[in-house]
């Protein structure tokens, strides 16, 4: 954008138009990076808030475990693909570990109401 200075126009006048112009821009911007977390925040507060950490870990030690693996040398097959197939692995260790842990909790819990 040229901007002309005339001569004559007070420099509060002109500081002030170049104000608001920033000020549009910024709001503008503000916007574009506002409008996907509105739209992404309304179908992620139907899932509950441990299914997300849960995922979320799961993520995370997936890729550090293949990242690792990776920089110690390890040559994956299929090089990027494997790591879908060290997500299920983790995946499948994980829900079995949490479904023994809540068969346990139960019989614990059973256990204590009996005595």
């Amino acid at each position: 954008m040229a901007v002309r200075v005339r001569a004559g126009v007070p420099a509060a006048v002109l500081s002030r138009a170049l104000g608001s112009i920033a000020r549009a821009q910024g709001c503008a911007y503000r916007d574009a990076t506002w409008n996907p977390r509105r739209i992404v925040h309304r179908p992620l507060s139907r899932v509950p808030e441990n299914t997300i950490k849960f995922v979320v870990g799961l993520l995370l030690t997936s890729f550090g475990c293949f990242w690792g693996a990776e920089g110690a040398g390890v040559d994956w097959p299929g090089d990027e693909l494997s790591l879908l197939a060290v997500i299920a692995f983790f995946g499948l260790v994980s829900l079995v570990l949490v479904r023994a842990l809540r068969r346990k909790r139960t019989i614990l819990v059973t256990a204590g109401a009996e005595a």
